[in-house]
């Protein structure tokens, strides 16, 4: 984006007179190479100890409380203010980073370039932090006279569906189904799958936490809506509710498997095809027919396409798979592997570490290494809010501490896991393994 001559110039003048290429870079909202290369342009290079720093930087200037209060209220009165209005205010006493500094005390700062995801730039915001991420959900949900207010709710899901942030994605479908009918007014012709993806992706939630029975229900239900949207054609979003329909009925499930491998047979598409036979990969594997699984999965490697976190999901799967047929050195390569394709901490990286962590203890590595393998996977889980696989982690933990002898430890990480006693789903598993190490 071009720049004006006089904001250019406005900006070159600010340097000379003492402000830093970063502060500039903040509040201007310009990349720092581009006032570089205006520095070079004029063939200036940037030296801070020749320069010559006005008298009112020189020295520390402490803001009083009547002052900090002022910042934060003209940050309230007006969100747009600028720190330069800001400065002007309190006769340029402070640096821009000052005033920045009391503003994130307020909870008042924004990343300023920050527009809210919505279909068609999803991908941008797959790497932003997690608790960014629900921070700014949790100031748009309010905001029900946005333009695009239905639009960007639904990108919120899909985003927290993809990054395996399960209680954001109950949250997000509980408030969309209130008001089903306005989102799919608003979304049917830019989506046309949309309430079978609201069903879906509260079904991949619920059978996070191990909800089966709620899990099934919700994934018929999406299978019933894919099948209204599709009109007789495969699509792909079809062919994901026909695979889950392989866990909602048992009767179903020799019908759902000759369908899915009739579609093999006739799709070109090398998404569909992937997703088949990682579909029937993971149900193998789930009957404990690992070598069906280890082939299908395999197979699904060769039309998977874009190397995304889909293609790290089915190497993880491949990574589980020889685990359980104890291949070991095969399994360490297949997470390897799916560590690689797997962009930021989710709920799916925090599987990889767990997997590692059991594996190193069928082979009887050191507990410090077992130890720090599950602590890395604790962290992700209590990142993405899993309670069911959080507690696993604990449990695994507390009796590797058991098992070595390391009672001090033992009696820290207890009073974490007896915390779930008062939880009617994961009661039984935590008293389980406390009994374990009794």
């Amino acid at each position: 984006m071009a720049i004006a001559i006089n904001i250019k110039n406005e900006i070159l003048n600010y340097f000379d007179n003492g402000i830093s290429i970063s502060t500039l870079a903040l509040e201007y909202s310009i990349a720092k190479s581009s006032i570089y290369r205006w520095l070079e342009d004029r063939k200036q290079k940037r030296k801070p100890k020749k320069r010559k720093v006005p008298k009112s930087f020189k020295k520390n200037y402490k803001l009083n409380n009547s002052e900090k209060k002022l910042i934060v209220n003209l940050k309230k009165e007006n969100k747009d203010i600028s720190y330069k209005e800001i400065l002007s205010k309190l006769d340029h006493k402070v640096s821009f980073r000052a005033i920045f500094r009391y503003l994130k005390k307020a909870g008042l700062t924004r990343r300023r370039n920050f527009k809210y995801p919505t279909l068609k730039n999803l991908e941008k915001y797959q790497q932003e932090d997690l608790e960014f991420l629900r921070k700014e959900y949790q100031k748009f949900a309010k905001d029900k006279n946005h333009p695009k207010y239905y639009e960007i709710i639904y990108s919120f899901l899909l985003i927290f569906s993809n990054r395996g942030l399960f209680k954001e994605v109950e949250l997000v479908c509980r408030k969309i189904l209130k008001n089903k009918k306005k989102f799919i007014e608003n979304l049917e012709k830019k989506d046309p799958s949309i309430a079978g993806m609201i069903y879906y992706s509260l079904g991949d939630s619920n059978n996070s936490f191990a909800m089966v029975e709620k899990a099934g229900k919700d994934y018929s239900k999406a299978y019933e809506l894919f099948e209204e949207t599709s009109k007789g054609e495969i699509t792909l979003e079809f062919v994901k509710g026909l695979a889950r329909s392989l866990y909602t009925d048992q009767y179903k499930t020799k019908i759902t498997l000759e369908s899915l491998n009739s579609i093999l047979q006739e799709t070109k598409n090398s998404d569909i095809k992937a997703y088949i036979y990682s579909a029937l990969g993971v149900y193998a594997f789930e009957k404990n027919d690992y070598q069906t699984a280890n082939k299908n999965l395999r197979e699904s490697l060769k039309f998977k396409e874009k190397k995304d976190d889909e293609y790290g999901k089915i190497y993880l799967n491949l990574a589980n798979c020889n685990n359980n047929m104890n291949k070991n050195k095969e399994a360490l390569n297949f997470l390897d592997l799916a560590e690689e394709y797997t962009r930021f901490d989710s709920f799916q990286k925090a599987k990889i570490q767990l997997l590692r962590g059991l594996i190193a203890v069928k082979e009887k590595k050191s507990w410090q290494e077992i130890e720090k393998l599950y602590l890395k996977s604790i962290l992700i889980f209590k990142k993405v809010k899993n309670d069911l696989h959080y507690l696993f982690c604990l449990c695994h933990l507390a009796l590797l501490y058991y098992k070595n002898h390391k009672i001090t430890k033992l009696n820290k990480i207890k009073p974490f896991i007896e915390k779930y006693l008062d939880i009617p789903e994961l009661a039984y598993f935590a008293r389980r393994y406390l009994a374990m190490v009794e």
